[in-house]
């Protein structure tokens, strides 16, 4: 009797763990997250730059597309027809943007837009031979207006720079289906800035317009080098499907002028000795005080003890 209960508690252990396995495949997304389908075209626009996102976020911890990785064994294989069904499209998009700490997956809500997690879900779904896209998205894709995307290559960007009104442009030149070069329209366009830890754009999420061109007044706030200077260039972002294609790095006296003080002018702690702090100085000679002090008396008490013993 007590043998057998022991066998159904062990069942029921197991059933209970293999449940909260389960119900922890969704990371605690909502039914609705679930059920949320794919909120962008799946084209290859959206496909290459997923694919660029993927490379840059994803795969040096889970590998190529629907392979295991390499150096972390315990990243889940992405692309793979078991992931595929598995997950719907909504609940792909809800595990990239929120992660989980639980198994070491961070989440890129705040690294990546929204738009742009679900263009890294479009590529994953591209791995997948009987994915077939949303209704409304297919769609609405066929019904949108021709030019309305331009589905060209991108061949040249066009940046000019007015220093008196502090005014940045760029025009985008690409080549149609056709083999005319024209103007490229509703396409990502960044002015960038050369930094010393990474280049950043001061415009992001800004588009072509319809005669392919992006403006922007640049910030005067903007902190130049000691001399007043800054490196821009304009960019499209790999994220875009298109490619990697920038303009010329220019070299203008635009933004604020940084006044340098040295860090280890003032005052501490990594400091030089000239300019360490009180506190710290005064701390650092007590202590080292008592220690001495403390040395000396032990050393004194037992020269006390040996006198005593040759007495």
């Amino acid at each position: 009797m007590i043998r057998n209960r022991n066998i159904f508690l062990i069942i029921a252990l197991l059933f209970t763990a293999s449940s909260a396995m389960f119900a922890q495949n969704d990371w605690g997304a909502s039914d609705e997250e679930k059920a949320t389908q794919l909120q962008v075209k799946f084209n290859n626009i959206s496909i290459n730059g997923g694919g660029a996102l993927f490379g840059e976020h994803c795969q040096a911890c889970h590998g190529e597309l629907g392979a295991n990785s390499p150096v972390l064994p315990t990243a889940k294989a992405l692309g793979t027809v078991e992931f595929n069904k598995n997950n719907s499209d909504g609940l792909i998009h809800y595990k990239i943007a929120q992660g989980n700490a639980a198994n070491g997956m961070p989440g890129f809500q705040a690294t990546l837009s929204d738009e742009e997690i679900w263009k890294v879900v479009t590529y994953i779904r591209s791995s997948w031979d009987e994915y077939e896209p949303p209704a409304e998205i297919t769609a609405a894709a066929s019904s949108e207006p021709q030019g309305a995307v331009f589905e060209g290559k991108l061949k040249e960007i066009i940046f000019e720079i007015d220093q008196i009104d502090s005014k940045l442009s760029a025009k985008l030149v690409g080549e149609n289906n056709s083999g005319e070069l024209v103007y490229a329209s509703n396409i990502p366009l960044e002015f960038r800035v050369v930094g010393y830890f990474g280049d950043f754009a001061i415009n992001k999420g800004a588009k072509t317009d319809e005669n392919g061109e992006v403006e922007f007044t640049f910030p005067q706030d903007l902190p130049a080098d000691t001399a007043g200077f800054i490196n821009l260039y304009a960019a499209v972002p790999t994220s875009a499907g298109y490619g990697e294609l920038k303009s010329d790095v220019r070299e203008v006296e635009m933004g604020a002028e940084l006044n340098w003080i040295p860090p280890l002018s003032k005052r501490s702690l990594w400091g030089p000795m000239a300019n360490i702090p009180l506190w710290l100085l005064f701390s650092y000679l007590g202590i080292t005080g008592l220690v001495w002090l403390g040395i000396f008396y032990v050393v004194f008490q037992l020269y006390r003890i040996w006198m005593l013993r040759e007495r």
